[in-house]
Order: C-alpha cells, then sequence, then structure tokens
C-alpha cells in the first residue's frame, strides 16, 4: 500500500489584500513549502462589472442630454461623463472617458441585440429574461428609440463592415 506524504494547508492575506495558500508537505524527512497566490474570482468580477445603477445612471444622462442639450444627438462621452459627476451619480471609481465610451458602445449592442429577440417575438422580451436585461432595456428605449424602429436591425447589419 502506498504512503502519501501529509500536507497541510493554510490560508492567509498578505499586506495586499490578496489571499495567498501555504501549502506545507513532509517527504521522507524533507520539508517543502509552496505559497500560491489566489485572486478571488468575485473580486475581479467585481472590479470588472458596472452596477445596474450605474448603467442605469448613464443611460439617463445620455437620454437626457441627448434631448436637452444635443438636439437628438448622442453627446460625446466626455460629456456623458462631466455630467455624471457633476451630479454624483456614479458609484464607480475611476471611470474614464475612454471606459465610459467603451460602456455606451456596449450597452448599444446590447440593446441592439434585445431589440431584435423583442422584435421576433411581438415587440416584447421573453418572460426568462433577466432582470438586469428587462431595466436597461426599458431604459435604453428612452436613448435610441431609432433602434426600436427596426428592431436594431440596421444596427446589427453595420457593425461587421465597420471592422473591415
Amino acid at each position: 500500500m502506498a504512503s502519501f506524504p501529509s500536507s497541510r494547508f493554510s490560508r492567509n492575506q498578505n499586506q495586499h489584500g490578496a489571499a495567498t495558500i501555504t501549502i506545507s508537505s513532509d517527504s521522507g524527512g524533507s520539508s517543502v513549502h509552496s505559497i500560491v497566490d489566489v485572486s478571488s474570482d468575485d473580486e475581479a468580477t467585481s472590479k470588472r462589472r458596472w452596477s445596474l445603477e450605474d448603467e442605469r445612471a448613464v443611460l439617463a444622462t445620455i437620454a437626457d442630454l441627448r434631448m436637452r442639450v444635443n438636439g437628438g444627438m448622442i453627446p460625446p462621452a466626455s460629456a456623458i461623463l462631466d455630467e455624471l459627476r457633476r451630479n454624483g451619480a456614479l458609484t464607480r471609481c475611476g471611470v474614464s472617458a475612454r471606459k465610459l465610451s467603451r460602456k455606451v458602445y456596449n450597452l448599444r449592442r446590447k440593446f441592439a441585440t434585445s431589440a431584435k429577440k423583442a422584435a421576433a417575438n411581438g415587440g416584447k422580451l421573453k418572460r426568462r429574461t433577466k432582470h438586469r436585461d428587462k431595466k436597461l432595456y426599458e431604459e435604453s428605449q428612452d436613448v435610441w428609440p431609432e433602434m426600436l424602429e427596426d428592431g436594431g436591425y440596421s444596427y446589427l447589419q453595420a457593425r461587421p463592415a465597420r471592422r473591415r
């Protein structure tokens, strides 16, 4: 029968807050220690993912600026960011105009896809659609009403042509 070396595991946090796991094993009189950094998926996800409140604040600000200031045109990301900062609407830290521009692009793409699905379903999203996606779809209708008319078709068709 084979004998396996005994191992001990301990989990600690270093001075930067990152989790580490120390693995100690005794094998034939020698002791081996390994330290492994573990970055929590939850920590990484919380840093990457925008909160629903922040996304809704971005959409509401775009809709407001579009109607009030820009005469129906989507304002530049820097103007949206200035307005969000002025109102204190964002809880997310470290947002630059570039990051916000990317977020607006992703929200628009997501809305076009949802509008296409809704158009195929008689103008309504399916019942099993996530709460978050329903709320963003509802808010986006005020921002990009022209996409609702054709179910996002023209936007989705133009996207591959832009990549060339």
